[in-house]
């Protein structure tokens, strides 16, 4: 309903986060009419308000994906490619998150976007890769329109955000990466026949085991991830990761992320990078 009236009535929605609805496997994003929104909003300063005042869109990929992107704050763009799970919602509840995303929404509009197969994003998607999700990116841009735009890639998204610029050059003004990495697990010189039994196997008890009530097979990967988090943000980072993608596409999404290499990109990367 949702994507069939948005921009085409004269009234706005908020978002209700996601809802666990009757006979139905995955939870749905729920939209409230917001019929005197003026009145409603909270002060522009508070961090719940940005989060309040986000706009979350939906768009197709060229191979029929539906994806979801929000714009967020005021200011010039700045847009975020999709890292090591999202969702466009519970991003903002989560300790390790929501500070950043204030801080990139202070003085920007903030475009992100949950990549297929994870977040309000389709889950059902039929590849995941490198080369799909920079055309996600690519999607996600246009639809929003966007012309020229600083992306900044954080995580695996380091590498979405490279491959991107090297194709876009035109369309990106700055590169910004932070804890990124060229090729993935299995790809490293460094990675021994002992260690890729290891991943290997990661991806084995993630199918098992990531949507139990345990947070034992999600915890492997946030302590990987985050090593010196606290166990309220572990805590949490657990339960988003449980509601942001199903047990498969998990397993899928690791081991896709593990076969990155983006060696021969590196030398072609001809934007400001920092």
């Amino acid at each position: 309903v949702f994507d069939q009236i948005d921009g085409k009535i004269d009234l706005s929605f908020r978002s209700l986060g996601t809802q666990s609805l009757k006979n139905i496997a995955r939870p749905i994003e729920a939209y409230a009419i917001e019929l005197n929104k003026e009145d409603r909003l909270p002060p522009a300063d508070n961090l719940s308000s940005v989060k309040f005042q986000q706009q979350i869109r939906y768009c197709r990929s060229e191979d029929a994906v539906r994806l979801a992107y929000s714009l967020a704050g005021t200011g010039p763009p700045l847009v975020k490619s999709a890292n090591w799970i999202n969702h466009l919602e519970l991003d903002w509840e989560l300790p390790v998150y929501r500070h950043l995303l204030a801080g990139l929404t202070k003085d920007h509009t903030l475009m992100r976007y949950d990549a297929r197969g994870n977040g309000l994003s389709d889950w059902d998607s039929s590849e995941l890769s490198l080369d799909a999700w920079v055309n996600d990116l690519e999607t996600v841009v246009n639809a929003a329109g966007l012309d020229r735009f600083p992306l900044f890639g954080f995580s695996q998204g380091c590498a979405v955000s490279i491959a991107y610029a090297v194709r876009n050059p035109h369309r990106v003004s700055r590169l910004i990466l932070f804890g990124g990495f060229a090729t993935g697990r299995y790809k490293r010189a460094s990675t021994t026949p002992a260690d890729l039994d290891r991943f290997r196997a990661i991806a084995t008890l993630m199918r098992f085991g990531w949507n139990s009530d345990d947070p034992t097979f999600r915890q492997m990967m946030t302590s990987q991830l985050m090593p010196t988090a606290t166990k309220e943000q572990a805590q949490a980072f657990n339960e988003m990761q449980r509601k942001s993608l199903s047990a498969e596409n998990a397993a899928r999404h690791y081991e896709t992320v593990c076969n990155f290499d983006i060696r021969e990109l590196l030398p072609r990367v001809s934007v400001p990078t920092l």
